[in-house]
């Protein structure tokens, strides 16, 4: 995974478009293909480079139509129908200054790192960019209507889309992302916890502030 501050991280063009799943039609992937995957990948979500050996999940990827391993946000921006089930908290934002890779990496992290500096946590870089990213609600419900910045809302208005335009949603949705809530991912935030924040933690202060 590169520095959190890389420049790289920060500019690269999304790979990721909010999607719904059962788009791409392929066989359900074997177990070695998946073990195939983990040593190709080399532990690392294939979209947003996080490093999550224990939490990767197979998808199927609408570009290469294939599969490929990501971590459990990637995975549900993917397939916002499962997640709006699962993760009944998330939001739908509105935003250029973020791709959706930068804003996953950066949630992982900030919840490794506030179950470690507590109190300290609302002064770090990080909890500044989550304070900007949740204002960013008020411009979906302005251009959808109320309530749609809502993850069930959304998936389910993404769902209903004919064909045409679903295939079209990287026109209408290029600046829609997914905002996930630390407590949609209880099974997840200890691995976060006790792994990336011992990773990543002196990186954590040096984190530039995207958007400023």
């Amino acid at each position: 995974m590169a520095p959190l501050n890389s420049n790289e991280v920060i500019m690269s063009e999304s790979k990721l478009i909010v999607s719904v799943s059962g788009k791409v039609d392929l066989p359900d992937p074997t177990k070695d293909t998946i073990k195939a995957l983990y040593q190709k990948q080399n532990g690392e979500c294939f979209y947003c480079g996080f490093e999550a050996m224990r939490s990767l999940k197979p998808v199927a990827d609408e570009q290469s139509q294939s599969w490929v391993l990501c971590c459990p946000i990637c995975y549900d921006v993917l397939n916002l129908d499962e997640a709006a089930r699962e993760r009944p908290r998330g939001r739908i934002i509105a935003t250029n200054d973020f791709t959706q890779e930068q804003i996953n990496i950066a949630m992982q992290v900030a919840w490794a790192t506030q179950y470690h500096v507590g109190d300290d946590f609302p002064s770090t870089a990080i909890s500044t960019v989550w304070n900007k990213l949740q204002q960013l609600t008020y411009g979906v419900e302005y251009r959808f209507g109320k309530g749609t910045s809502k993850l069930p809302v959304a998936a389910s208005v993404l769902a209903s889309l004919g064909e045409k335009y679903y295939e079209k949603r990287k026109a209408i949705c290029h600046d829609l992302r997914y905002l996930p809530n630390d407590k949609d991912y209880p099974v997840f935030l200890s691995y976060w916890q006790s792994e990336v924040y011992g990773k990543y933690k002196d990186d954590i202060p040096k984190m530039e502030v995207v958007g400023e």
